[in-house]
């Protein structure tokens, strides 16, 4: 088989940039031994986290030939005619296909949208076509206010009342299931839970359906925070034990087997809030004066970058998209909220910003570009720079919004007052 060669290089590569639009761009070749066209068969439209097959257009055999297929999000290439891929992240990504034999090669791209489309299909939406912020199931009918909502794929989720009931929902938010009672339970990125009750701490592998009392160091648990079912942070306030003032002492301990044993760690400053990122790295502040960062899970604390001005205050929130970066939610003495950014794990901090409303309830990231703050009166505001700049989204709703959590730049949810629930696939747009 011989193709004739009169593309010139610029030409095939224009060709291949428009490959997107529709169901694909077929290139022609027509010497009579290739097919006339090669295409990419696929869905336009993915759901996240689920495999779909992709098939070659315009081959009437696959005998002889190599195949090699690129998804567009940095996963491998599959070398077979028929693959199955799954894309675990929404957004627009481009299938290429390339075929050849031992003489010639054909091309030939697909530009398909990923996202959770399953749980906003039917749903009352703020935009088109199911796009924007659309309305979910309340859990309990929506008599409840929740104050708590994590997601551990773009299904499977969790809610907790204000009063401290949890739900559980499988299919993203469409509906939601009484799972039983909890006090301040929060939730790891792989579901295991922790909760404390009456100063004492329990712990969940089954999201939240059943709970078992931990065996912990000397004191009243005040605090506990764990990056996955066996490592985590309990900090502890001991009263055998006073300081200068009488005061109790406050001491911190990590665990790396689930609670089975305890070391004691450092604590930098008694009123400290702590956030952990990984089994390593964490950070810490006073929100007033000061800030620290770890690398080693707390045993040694280092003071970071920081400058809160006149803006200091209690922190509200502090989040991490990866090991570097961060957000910090501050609300200063007359409670309005302020912004400060770190690019390196903590060790330094910009100045406190501000942001585009007084009262900010929560704050989430679903990437290092793309996030969300939400506030009363149904009030959403969303960033796709980090946090530089925020535009307002349209909820729907004028219940007062309390959390929000996000798996990637496309996916949240937010939850609030009346049971409120949620949940884009389209990023809020």
């Amino acid at each position: 088989m011989r193709i004739v060669q009169r593309m010139r290089a610029a030409w095939l590569a224009a060709l291949l940039a428009l490959a997107g639009c529709g169901g694909g761009f077929a290139l022609y070749f027509g010497d009579g031994d290739w097919p006339v066209s090669l295409t990419v068969i696929a869905p336009g439209r993915i759901e996240t986290g689920t495999a779909v097959l992709l098939r070659p257009g315009g081959l009437t055999s696959y005998g002889g030939l190599r195949f090699e297929w690129d998804f567009g999000d940095g996963g491998s290439f599959l070398f077979e005619a028929e693959p199955t891929h799954r894309f675990d992240r929404a957004g627009s990504y481009t299938i290429v296909l390339r075929v050849s034999d031992d003489d010639e090669t054909l091309d030939a791209s697909l530009r398909v949208e990923v996202g959770a489309w399953s749980i906003v299909d039917g749903r009352d939406c703020t935009g088109p076509a199911y796009s924007g912020w659309c309305r979910q199931t309340a859990p309990g009918g929506g008599i409840a206010d929740l104050d708590g909502l994590w997601f551990f794929d773009t299904r499977e989720g969790l809610a907790r009342e204000a009063g401290g009931g949890l739900w559980r929902t499988g299919d993203g938010g469409r509906n939601w299931f009484w799972v039983g009672p909890s006090v301040r339970a929060r939730f790891a990125a792989d579901g295991s839970g922790w909760d404390l009750r009456n100063q004492a701490l329990w712990r969940s592998t089954d999201l939240g359906r059943s709970w078992q009392a931990v065996a912990t160091p000397p004191g009243a648990a005040t605090d506990a925070q764990f990056v996955d079912r066996q490592r985590g942070w309990l900090r502890v306030s001991d009263c055998s034990t006073t300081v200068p003032g009488g005061a109790c002492a406050q001491r911190l301990h990590r665990t790396l087997d689930g609670g089975q044993r305890w070391q004691a760690v450092a604590l930098p400053a008694a009123d400290a809030t702590l956030h952990f990122i990984d089994a390593l790295g964490g950070v810490a502040t006073d929100g007033r004066t000061a800030a620290w960062s770890t690398q080693d899970g707390g045993q040694t604390w280092t003071p970071s970058a920081v400058n809160f001005g006149g803006a200091g205050g209690a922190v509200q929130r502090i989040v991490f998209t990866d090991a570097s970066r961060g957000w910090l939610l501050l609300a200063d003495a007359g409670g309005t909220a302020r912004l400060l950014r770190s690019s390196d794990g903590g060790r330094s901090w910009t100045a406190p910003q501000a942001l585009p409303a007084p009262r900010i309830a929560d704050l989430a990231f679903g990437d290092a570009s793309t996030g969300w703050i939400v506030g009363d009166g149904g009030q959403v505001w969303a960033t796709r720079d980090g946090g530089l700049s925020w535009q307002a989204q349209a909820s729907g709703s004028a219940q007062p919004l309390r959390v929000v959590t996000a798996y990637d730049g496309r996916t949240a949810w937010i939850a609030g007052a009346r049971g409120t629930v949620l949940a884009t696939a389209t990023g809020g747009q």
